[in-house]
């Protein structure tokens, strides 16, 4: 079976000579020119290192653990902004993301492959929801601070999170799996990751209840194509 993807956003005018039709005329039109205009700013807008910096810094404050003593030397008061976080510029993504689950869920099963930039995490799927659901600091929390710094330099990475999928499975258990990766999505979205850096999947490839696959996210713009007789 192939491996399905699911990628898965008055005031009253009551001075004004208009009558209700043409009000209710104006509000929309206004109200579209605004969306379209935060849609441009959004889709065109990029970060600003000086703001993010001290963002990310608090970060990883937040989400510190003494089994990760390689990052808590990136955090001292004594350094400055800029040195703080030149840690993910000076190692792989994929080298940062092995060792901080191997500090703090040491018994996870990871597989790398240096090449192409891709590591898989293997969960049982009540650890995996623990750690996405737990009211307290979790890996996953340190995991998605570094997707966020990550997301600003020009290799970002996107998360993809597999369940698997057993054969004899009826539709309605299909479509329970979908909606609980569809909860996943959310939760992980409070949790501050971006929806567009995750990827939610179904598979019978795999053996173990939840598989993360961490890669480089792409954007995807298709070419455009020249049609025939025009110049």
């Amino acid at each position: 079976m192939a491996k399905n993807k699911y990628t898965v956003e008055q005031k009253q005018f009551s001075n004004m000579s208009f009558n209700d039709g043409s009000i209710q005329i104006l509000q929309l039109a206004l109200f579209m020119m605004l969306l379209a205009f935060f849609i441009v700013l959004t889709s065109t807008s990029n970060y600003e290192k000086t703001r993010v910096q001290p963002v990310i810094q608090s970060l990883y404050k937040a989400f510190y653990s003494e089994k990760a003593p390689r990052i808590k030397t990136e955090i001292t008061e004594q350094k400055p902004i800029d040195e703080i976080t030149t840690y993910l510029e000076r190692e792989q993504a994929i080298e940062y993301l092995t060792r901080l689950f191997k500090s703090e869920l040491p018994s996870l099963t990871l597989k790398t492959n240096s090449d192409l930039g891709v590591m898989q995490a293997y969960f049982d799927r009540s650890t995996f929801e623990t750690q996405i659901k737990s009211k307290q600091s979790t890996v996953i929390d340190k995991v998605i601070a570094g997707l966020i710094y990550i997301q600003q330099t020009e290799k970002p990475y996107s998360m993809e999170i597999t369940l698997r999928q057993n054969n004899d499975e009826t539709e309605a258990q299909r479509i329970n799996k979908i909606n609980l990766l569809e909860d996943y999505v959310q939760i992980l979205s409070r949790r501050g990751l971006l929806p567009k850096l995750l990827v939610i999947s179904l598979s019978n490839q795999i053996k173990d209840d939840v598989v993360l696959t961490f890669k480089p996210y792409f954007k995807f713009a298709p070419k455009q194509i020249e049609k025939r007789g025009e110049n």
